[in-house]
């Protein structure tokens, strides 16, 4: 079958849409902690609920027989809109919920980018991360209300019928036989995606000293250097490039934390770009390609952990930041 545009741009918009809806709660933190009566730890915590979820997502991605897209993507769209709710127990669960489909709808969509052999769609699909912390940026902003921005819930539902015709019967998931990726593919994932989930608190960090507008900048610029690390990896070599791009984010990260906030055009680019490499890092380790996306979602869980424990204890971030970064450089010395 020739694929035409509407299903070339169909997972860079699985990818986008989804992590929109993860992260927009992120510029919520200061209005759920008065209006539910919690710490800001807890607030945290409730927000990070779908990196949970999003483990159990790619197991049912591998294991049922559904259409991804029309379906995950229709239930996506009501469970935004129910996400207005100002209610604890029911937000945890919707939250879990959004967890599911984003690891459903994100595996479909980089498994088609893939499958699709068109480089710039492959490009635009790992880069939904930042395009979809652009979208919930600029809805924050001008819309402002967490009422209001649930009902892009709306328009998400229309967008799933982007999945319907002749090419959902396309993206029928067969079943498949679970299979362990390494230790070290887990723990380099988890060190790889430690700046993403210290990107969660930044908003609120940055909220607090009237500062805001500096994510969207270093997320158009995550966008450039997406582009442009293949590139240099090229050119500097694996190995090489391994050493110097954590130091880059180590450095950049304890000085954005610590001392000057600009920086985080810096830590916010390298930290989540350092996530194109890593498949190809941990194939030429002698991973199977094919448990890739597992050691991703597994390392994922402490999407949940890291926020919170950055807002309990003291220094964190630059702790955590420290240990990851030089862990990768030791594992790509070894």
């Amino acid at each position: 079958m020739e694929v035409n545009l509407r299903f070339k741009i169909l997972p860079v918009v699985a990818y986008t849409i989804p992590t929109f809806v993860l992260v927009y709660p992120s510029f919520f933190i200061s209005y759920l902690s008065k209006n539910l009566d919690l710490a800001y730890w807890e607030v945290f915590a409730l927000v990070a609920v779908p990196f949970l979820g999003r483990l159990i997502g790619s197991l049912i991605y591998q294991f049922l027989r559904l259409n991804s897209y029309f379906i995950s993507f229709l239930l996506l769209g009501i469970f935004t809109i129910l996400q207005s709710i100002i209610n604890i127990y029911l937000l945890i669960f919707i939250r879990f919920f959004v967890g599911i489909l984003f690891g459903i709808l994100t595996t479909f969509a980089v498994e088609y980018a893939t499958k699709s052999g068109d480089n710039l769609i492959l490009g635009l699909t790992t880069g939904g991360w930042s395009l979809g912390w652009i979208l919930a940026y600029l809805l924050f902003i001008m819309l402002n209300n967490w009422h209001l921005i649930a009902i892009a819930g709306m328009f998400i539902i229309l967008l799933a019928i982007l999945g319907t015709g002749n090419f959902s019967n396309n993206i029928i998931v067969e079943k498949r036989r679970l299979r362990l990726p390494s230790t070290i593919s887990i723990i380099t994932y988890i060190c790889a995606l430690t700046p993403a989930f210290l990107l969660e608190i930044v908003p609120n960090i940055l909220e607090r000293i009237n500062m805001i507008w500096i994510v969207l900048p270093s997320y158009f610029l995550s966008l450039i250097v997406y582009i442009i690390l293949p590139l240099i990896v090229n050119k500097l070599g694996l190995k090489i490039a391994m050493i110097i791009i954590p130091i880059i984010i180590l450095t950049s990260g304890i000085f954005a934390f610590l001392f000057c906030p600009f920086i985080f055009l810096v830590f916010t680019p390298f930290g989540l770009a350092v996530l194109s490499i890593i498949p190809k890092y941990l194939t030429h380790k002698g991973e199977n390609p094919k448990r890739l996306g597992l050691a991703l979602n597994i390392g994922s869980v402490m999407g949940l952990i890291i926020p919170v424990l950055s807002n309990i204890i003291p220094y964190f971030p630059e702790i955590i930041i420290v240990i990851t970064m030089l862990s990768l450089i030791l594992t790509s010395a070894i």
